[in-house]
């Protein structure tokens, strides 16, 4: 599939809000008892810290 050319954003991280809040929501139906949302927990948990460590490396 060929990329849209010319359309901007989307491919662009969330803001650290749009995270903040999708971590929220998926926190408090983990701490419910979903075992989906607590892998999604888990999911965004390792993506954030792949994304924090390559942020590093190129500093």
């Amino acid at each position: 599939m060929n990329r849209a050319k010319g359309k901007r954003g989307l491919n662009r991280r969330p803001g650290k809000g749009a995270i903040d809040q999708c971590w929220l929501t998926l926190r408090k139906a983990a701490d419910s008892g979903d075992v989906i949302a607590a892998a999604k927990l888990i999911e965004l948990d390792y993506m954030l810290s792949v994304s924090h460590e390559r942020q590093e490396v190129r500093a």
